[in-house]
């Protein structure tokens, strides 16, 4: 059954779909779960604007959180994932559980290996990998320590955690120290 006439009816905004978009969508709700967020998500996905869609929840009085939880969908939906890197970033941009982003991910990319992207995940999850500042082994006092005040705290943490991330540093107190020292320079 062709339910368009009726999401067009609340959703205006999406009358720029055409046929072939409507059935892709129509195609990833059927394979996602049944939890409002994601479907909401792959919905407003071809809008491939996560301001647009949110500024259809404003209209519609939707919380904050749920729109919050929309967007973090919507920002991160063609992030790469195939990597350990890759993952620490969209983890780090995430804002939703991995979980609920997975099965986003694969409603909305059949072809997708769920399987070893929740492996990957695990494997991240098991060795404490890195993807926020709260992760990292240093914090703003460390950093007071040597000198530091302010937005150089900031920035600091913000270099830090980018290398932490990409691999070029381990995220251990010792390292990270001599790292900051470096920068300070």
């Amino acid at each position: 059954q062709d339910y368009t006439p009726q999401f067009l009816q609340l959703f205006p905004e999406l009358e720029e779909y055409d046929e072939s978009t409507w059935k892709t969508i129509m195609e990833a709700i059927s394979r996602s779960p049944a939890d409002s967020v994601i479907r909401m998500a792959l919905l407003m996905d071809p809008l491939k604007d996560p301001e647009r869609a949110d500024s259809v929840l404003v209209r519609l009085k939707f919380s904050n959180d749920y729109r919050d939880q929309i967007r973090s969908l919507l920002r991160c939906s063609d992030m790469p994932a195939a990597t350990r890197i890759d993952l620490r970033w969209l983890l780090n941009r995430l804002t939703v559980s991995f979980n609920t982003y997975l099965s986003f991910r694969c409603a909305r990319d059949p072809d997708l290996d769920r399987k070893a992207l929740s492996a990957l995940h695990a494997s991240m999850v098991h060795d404490h990998d890195c993807c926020s500042i709260k992760q990292l082994e240093v914090n703003g006092r460390d950093m007071q320590a040597l000198g530091l005040r302010g937005e150089a705290i900031s920035i600091g943490l913000n270099t830090l955690l980018k290398e932490v991330i990409e691999d070029q540093i381990p995220n251990e107190k010792a390292a990270l120290m001599k790292r900051l020292k470096e920068l300070k320079g």
